[in-house]
């Protein structure tokens, strides 16, 4: 006789899924029974509509009591439960249409599949894990735990031989924060009542401890999962690992690296071929700024790879993490190529991770160093409407070098406009406009920029460079006094001791400031205020003037000035406000 699948649900309020999971089933089910919880929903009439078996059961706060009035009803050979916001796809279900033709008729087997799950861990990975859904129908064979209800242990007293399947189930839950939040509340407080009835169970004290970690409240979720590696037997490998790993998280987000590190220790005891062990170490070891253990444990990462079992991972993610770690190091040892290698690995795998502040701020910077403007146009241009605003100016810095100005004022522009109290920001945007001649506006975002900039040693030469550039702006509009006040904040923000006693000291002052420069085009602009200035030094300091005009031409000379630019189309001697 051919086998027979009875498929069982529980659900509540699942009127936008149930239709979906029903018409999968359908495709190779002999029966689907559907147990309702306490719809408010059209749940059990869709349900009922597309041919499925429908009981009522009053909801007790218990899973397993749920799942096991599901599988009283069943008739068929096999049951297969599935959650009502299950899918499976054309291409699984013909696997499964093969796998029933082959079902043993000694009914001594039992079979995980593949679960494919969106959680809402703050990206877009999926994660999988293999599940134990389908087992021979014996009265025996019943679910246990109020929540996170488990068939494993039946299918262990049965001596139930264990079959991983290929055959995918995708399971569309966990995508809403709030919602889990409030599930974990809800678990936490059916787990604490379970444990008061059976106190030495490991996997309930498990399942509080990630309850607990989920909800914040890391020293109970640690003291817990102490408690469950206290009692978990010796043969449940998986869940030893599985243990030691949580416990190992747990100690890393609570800042206890060297007892994480002890904690992965003993987790590599029971797999060593886990490559997630690895990866926690480089992890741990890059907050202890151990460089050098970060990269020995991602070449083991890169030789064992990620495995995927009964403990659910995200294969995407700890590739993400991987090249995360990969770039990181590269950059803060200067390798800036290797960087942006891996950084674009990361954008490949996860570009929503990718795009975190601190990633892509390292990302921009190594290409800069690497004058990469059109790597950095081009992908800053590709996330244009998902960067932080403050990236605008970076892609508008990329396109000016790239000769693109129109499209440069465009994003310095869009850039000030979301971010008016960001120094950097202004500064850049001020001397786009500097460099395009449009002076008064140049002026008044540098004076702005003046204003907001935090006078640390960071900044020191950001702060020059604007006080040297009003102060060209001001010379050039005839405004001494105004460019010797800049020249008076320059001196104390250098702490150059300049006595003035003339225009032409002022001029001088101008050429000390130009040593403080390494750039060539700032240190020309300070070069030409000396000039400027010494326009308005009276006929008797002559001597001065050539002396001082001597020393412009020997320091122009040192750097091979082209004499008609500065930067762009910005030339000495420009006037006026534009």
């Amino acid at each position: 006789m051919p086998n027979t699948i009875s498929v069982c649900m529980i659900a509540k309020n699942e009127e936008e899924n149930i239709g979906r999971v029903i018409r999968c089933a359908k495709e190779f089910a002999d029966e689907i029974i559907v147990v309702d919880t306490g719809s408010k929903d059209r749940t059990p009439e869709i349900a009922k509509e597309l041919g499925a078996k429908v009981y009522f059961f009053e909801w007790c706060d218990d899973f397993s009591a749920a799942r096991n009035e599901s599988l009283k009803y069943a008739t068929g050979d096999w049951i297969l439960w599935l959650d009502a916001d299950d899918y499976i796809d054309e291409y699984n279900i013909q696997k499964f249409k093969e796998l029933k033709k082959n079902l043993p008729a000694k009914k001594n087997e039992c079979y995980f599949f593949l679960i494919e799950s969106k959680i809402a861990e703050g990206d877009e990975a999926n994660w999988y894990w293999f599940q134990l859904r389908m087992f021979p129908n014996f009265p025996d064979m019943r679910f246990e735990g109020r929540i996170h209800e488990q068939i494993i242990f039946a299918a262990d007293r049965r001596n139930l031989r264990q079959i991983y399947t290929q055959i995918k189930i995708t399971h569309l839950g966990y995508t809403d924060p709030k919602k889990i939040d409030e599930k974990m509340k809800r678990n936490l407080r059916l787990l604490e009542q379970e444990e008061k009835e059976k106190p030495n169970e490991f996997y309930i004290k498990r399942y509080i401890a990630f309850a607990l970690a989920k909800l914040g409240k890391l020293q109970e979720a640690l003291d817990k999962v102490k408690q469950a590696i206290d009692v978990v037997p010796q043969k449940a490998i998986n869940w030893r690992f599985d243990l030691w790993v949580f416990k190992a998280e747990v100690e890393k987000a609570m800042g206890k690296l060297d007892d994480a590190l002890k904690s992965l220790e003993e987790a590599e005891k029971v797999r060593p071929d886990e490559g997630v062990i690895n990866l926690m170490k480089a992890e741990v070891s890059f907050l202890k700024g151990d460089l050098d253990k970060v990269v020995d444990e991602l070449d083991i990462v890169r030789r064992k790879g990620f495995l995927i079992g009964i403990i659910p991972i995200a294969p995407d993610s700890m590739k993400r993490r991987y090249y995360t770690l990969r770039a990181k190091v590269a950059y803060i040892r200067g390798n800036y190529e290797e960087a942006k290698k891996h950084y674009i690995q990361l954008k490949e795998v996860s570009p929503q991770y990718f795009l975190w502040d601190q990633n892509l701020d390292e990302f921009v910077e190594s290409l800069f160093k690497l004058s990469n403007y059109k790597d950095v146009y081009e992908i800053l241009k590709q996330f244009e409407d998902r960067i932080p605003k403050y990236q605008l100016s970076n892609l508008a810095f990329s396109a000016e070098r790239l000769g693109k100005t129109e499209e440069a004022e465009k994003y310095y522009r869009l850039a000030y406009e979301g971010n008016k109290e960001n120094p950097d920001v202004i500064f850049n945007y001020a001397n786009f406009m500097f460099s395009v001649g449009k002076l008064k506006e140049s002026l008044d975002l540098f004076l702005d920029y003046l204003k907001k900039v935090d006078v640390i040693p960071v900044n020191e030469i950001h702060i020059l460079s604007a006080l040297t550039t009003c102060a060209n702006i001001f010379l050039k509009n005839n405004d001494v006094n105004s460019s010797v006040k800049m020249l008076e904040v320059a001196c104390e923000i250098s702490g150059e001791v300049i006595f003035a006693e003339s225009i032409s000291d002022l001029a001088y002052a101008w050429i000390k400031i130009s040593e403080k420069f390494s750039g060539s085009v700032i240190k020309i602009i300070a070069l030409e205020n000396s000039i400027l200035t010494l326009k308005f030094a009276p006929a008797e300091e002559q001597k001065k003037i050539e002396e001082i005009s001597a020393e412009i031409r020997k320091k122009l000379d040192d750097f091979s000035y082209q004499n008609n630019t500065i930067n762009h189309n910005y030339q000495i001697g420009e006037s006026t406000y534009h």
